[in-house]
């Protein structure tokens, strides 16, 4: 198997809306917002138009491979060498780099023969590190591609909507007393600035608005003006409050429950370790089955079904199936039964160190 590839031929859906819009993605004068404020955020895109190719990135897919492969490690009791966890985290990666500029020297590949048998022996010790690599001078064996949404005729705006995440709210009485008097204080100098200059104009721009429309209401005699010009000071003094603490979040593009993405997962080099940490991350996906942003408002559910294919050269044989959903794994063919022995083989197995 270890000269062989493995080829997931995969169809994930949305069961719910996927959001995976980055930072900094807004659509500055977008049509869905008033006069370009508050724009939503918008999709990775192959080009920088409306109407582009979307997507869902393969490193926010590759990001959910690795961490459930690793997670299933951890499952198991097993732990690995802190370098082989945190070397795709953003902090240390940046920490690695100014250490290597620092020495003016950094080597992408091994370049001698020694250094390549040692990179061997690694992978041969470490099939996670093998698999996933460890930076930008060891690269992993898992290629992991964009999952692109199904669509006729090109029509991407056909199979994205755009979504919002509500208002953020400020606490009830009953919530505020629930809390401690050092935190009671902290919250309400928050509200202070939430009251700020900005806030006081949004609110003193809704009351001209809002006086404008009682007195067309008067001119055309739908109310009494006695009633009208006479609403209680308090009640105006709420309204303006509540109008400044509630805060509406920016809405955000995603793509529509339902919408189906062709999505590929290769594996070169394969060998059973490599495929079972694959199998062993999909199956603890299914435990909770979500990729993306806004998770806490029911966003980024999903299923997956699909193909497991063993290539090599002039053929392609097809070794199982695989689908997965919310609290369902299945694996029918060849691989029905590899993740019990994946778990033999690791277990048997001393990730205590990387060489």
């Amino acid at each position: 198997m270890d000269k062989e590839r493995i080829v997931f031929n995969l169809t994930l859906k949305a069961e719910s809306e996927i959001a995976v819009s980055p930072i900094d993605s807004e659509l500055p004068g977008d049509e869905s917002s008033k006069n370009g404020k508050n724009p939503p955020r918008r999709l990775p895109r192959i080009r920088p138009t409306l109407n582009a190719m979307a997507y869902l990135p393969s490193s926010t897919l590759r990001h959910m491979i690795r961490k459930n492969a690793f997670l299933s490690l951890v499952d198991l009791g097993i732990t690995l060498p802190s370098k082989s966890v945190l070397v795709l985290a953003k902090g240390y990666v940046s920490q690695e780099i100014s250490e290597a500029a620092a020495k003016k020297k950094e080597k992408n590949r091994a370049s001698t023969k020694a250094e390549w048998l040692a990179e061997m022996e690694i992978r041969k010790a470490n099939p996670f590190i093998d698999l996933f690599g460890y930076g930008l001078g060891f690269p992993g064996t898992l290629s992991v591609g964009h999952a692109f949404p199904v669509v006729e005729n090109e029509k991407y705006e056909s199979v994205i909507g755009l979504y919002n995440r509500g208002v953020r709210m400020p606490l009830t009485d009953e919530e505020i007393m629930g809390i401690s008097e050092s935190d009671q204080e902290t919250y309400f100098r928050i509200l202070e600035l939430l009251g700020g200059a900005a806030e006081e104009k949004k609110a003193e721009k809704k009351k001209s608005r809002q006086a404008k429309q009682r007195q067309e209401s008067i001119e055309a005699g739908r109310v009494n003006p006695e009633v009208v010009n006479n609403l209680p000071e308090e009640e105006e003094k709420e309204k303006k409050k509540e109008t400044q603490l509630q805060n509406p979040y920016p809405p955000y593009e995603a793509f529509n429950p339902g919408v189906q993405f062709d999505w590929r997962i290769e594996i070169r080099r394969a060998s059973k370790e490599k495929v079972g940490f694959v199998l062993a991350a999909l199956e603890r996906i299914s435990a909770d089955p979500v990729v993306g942003a806004h998770a806490a408002n029911g966003a980024g559910r999903i299923s997956i079904t699909g193909d497991i294919y063993r290539m090599s050269p002039g053929e392609k044989i097809i070794e199982g199936k695989i689908s997965l959903g919310d609290g369902f794994f299945d694996v029918s063919g060849n691989y029905a039964g590899i993740l019990s022995e994946w778990r033999e083989i690791i277990l048997s197995r001393d990730f205590s160190k990387i060489a």
